[in-house]
């Protein structure tokens, strides 16, 4: 199966109480690098991150960093395909895991 965004599901269109949230930390396994986004339709939210963004950044190397990284589609595309594949390796192990329980 092909990757579906909350923001598709939701047509772009998020409640006050849903929010979508990514980094490249987790993503990508870069700790310690703190790049991320929020996509969010809630006003108040907004203006709080805004008014906090006042007090942090991003260096300029770490931007050129994820810049370069993220405009790389050939290593993407590998990257996101041996995730998928790990992963999926993972579930099956844990599915055969949880039914020798039964």
């Amino acid at each position: 199966t092909s990757f579906l965004s909350m923001a598709t599901v939701c047509e772009g269109k998020l409640s006050d109480n849903v929010h979508i949230i990514w980094g490249v930390s987790k993503d990508f396994g870069m700790a310690g690098v703190r790049l991320g986004m929020v996509f969010s339709q809630n006003g108040l939210l907004l203006e709080a991150l805004r008014n906090a963004s006042k007090f942090t950044s991003v260096s300029g190397i770490t931007q050129a960093m994820v810049t370069d990284l993220l405009q790389d589609e050939s290593f993407l595309e590998s990257y996101i395909r041996e995730n998928q594949r790990r992963l999926g390796t993972s579930c099956e192990f844990l599915l055969q895991a949880l039914e020798r329980l039964d």
